[in-house]
């Protein structure tokens, strides 16, 4: 992967139970993020522990987390929710890597997926959004004209850990199918080589690696379509 020849279409969300039941008294609309967010190769990765002490990102500008879109164009008061993070590239590793800095009143795991325990949007997690080739397309369902792998929505959950501890356990997964009546959820565990959560007060901050692949992604072949 040459940062010259590519570059990604790229969203990072967190949200949480409060996130989106607690704003709709605001009506303040929403403003998406038209300028490219970069990430710079670096010579040494970090290492995934849930800090920032690496050299790598002290350079690293931070990218706000501030689009509200559930309910969409609301606001959110940075005493109940801010976030922003930071992703760097490796060319020895051919992998991106992430730096999320949450702030909540209120943090709410314990999500498990396919479950009747409650919607993701009730608990707290992260979404990534990776459109490899920067293509705009869907990432729902395989149709006639795209497939659900011509851009990734990662849902990442982990369950909290004590405060001082690192939680390095995650979970990810996606959507699939070919419609809304025959839809899946694939486990893309595996596209996340390392990961790290730390709590402190009212602070999360998750780091983590990610392999990219572009379109032609196939479970059982997957370096065929690494980007």
């Amino acid at each position: 992967m040459n940062p010259n020849h590519y570059s990604y279409r790229l969203i990072i969300a967190s949200i949480s139970l409060f996130f989106f039941t607690s704003f709709q008294a605001s009506t303040t609309r929403g403003q998406s993020q038209n300028t490219p967010v970069l990430a710079p190769e670096v010579t040494a990765s970090p290492v995934i522990d849930g800090t920032e002490d690496d050299p790598c990102w002290q350079n690293v500008p931070w990218q706000s987390i501030a689009q509200v879109w559930i309910p969409y164009g609301a606001s959110v008061a940075p005493d109940d929710f801010s976030g922003r993070y930071k992703v760097v590239w490796s060319s020895t590793t051919n992998l991106l890597y992430f730096l999320l800095e949450v702030t909540d009143d209120v943090f709410v795991d314990g999500y498990v997926p396919n479950s009747a325990g409650g919607a993701i949007y009730e608990f707290d997690m992260t979404e990534v959004f990776i459109d490899e080739d920067t293509s705009g397309g869907d990432h729902k369902f395989d149709g006639s004209r795209t497939n659900a792998e011509n851009a990734f929505a990662y849902h990442m959950y982990a369950a909290f850990p004590a405060e001082g501890q690192v939680m390095a356990e995650v979970q990810v997964d996606d959507m699939d199918g070919t419609s809304w009546s025959n839809v899946w959820r694939p486990d893309y565990t595996s596209h996340f080589p390392e990961f790290a959560l730390r709590v402190s007060g009212q602070m999360a901050v998750r780091e983590f690696s990610l392999i990219v692949y572009n379109d032609t992604y196939e479970d059982n072949n997957k370096d065929a379509a690494r980007a």
